[in-house]
């Protein structure tokens, strides 16, 4: 009796520890491309690390403020709908390789784009996620459900490779992510910003992960 509880106890911590295998994502131990993605290196009021690019810089205030349960994030105060600007970091890939983009953003209305891009013709890479606030989409959820346009491309004869779209409650810290392949790409440049609309948009944890090939 002893001895078939123990088998069936042994059995059934195998069972679990193979649950928890199947559920950790191929990327997980993977190290993070992005240099200071949670933005804690902060020097002379800059993200080490990080640039910021933009063709109207007087409707942009930049800052890096603490956040509770975060630390510091960065922070782009957009006064104006008048132009786009984002934080930038370029990465260093191994071509044709398979990736894992994951960020935190939090916005109080506005509009948010995210992407991955590099090379030029046929090797261009243009990888983006679009986020709106749910306050932009009165047709959700009353006449829309949300899960139709999460995930959607918005741009289906674009050659942007691939687009994703999210729906953000207004201030609340939602994760994103979304997977891309390098091509024939060595560096990729990584982008996050306000598009084209004024508000507050702020960012974390960004990482860049390499998905295993698991062939």
């Amino acid at each position: 009796m002893r001895k078939s509880t123990f088998t069936n106890t042994a059995k059934a911590i195998c069972l679990i520890s193979l649950s928890l295998l199947l559920i950790l994502p191929a990327h997980a131990d993977s190290p993070n491309l992005i240099y200071n993605g949670n933005f804690d290196q902060i020097n002379n009021n800059q993200a080490v690390g990080w640039l910021f690019s933009t063709a109207k810089p007087e409707i942009f205030k930049l800052s890096f403020p603490q956040e509770k349960d975060q630390g510091n994030v960065a922070q782009m105060n957009v006064s104006s709908a008048a132009m786009s600007g984002y934080f930038n970091q370029a990465i260093t890939v191994k071509p044709h390789t398979n990736y894992h983009f994951y960020a935190l953003t939090q916005m109080n209305k506005g509009s948010i784009l995210l992407f991955i891009h590099g090379g030029a013709d046929k090797t261009k890479l243009d990888t983006r996620i679009y986020i709106q606030t749910l306050e932009d989409n009165p047709l959700v959820p009353w006449f829309w459900d949300r899960k139709w346009i999460e995930g959607s491309s918005g741009f289906p004869n674009r050659e942007l490779g691939l687009v994703r779209n999210f729906l953000a409650e207004p201030g609340k810290w939602e994760p994103v992510s979304i997977d891309f392949n390098s091509g024939e790409l060595t560096s990729v440049t990584v982008s996050l910003g306000a598009y084209f609309k004024a508000g507050q948009y702020q960012f974390d944890d960004v990482s860049v992960t390499e998905i295993a090939n698991t062939k």
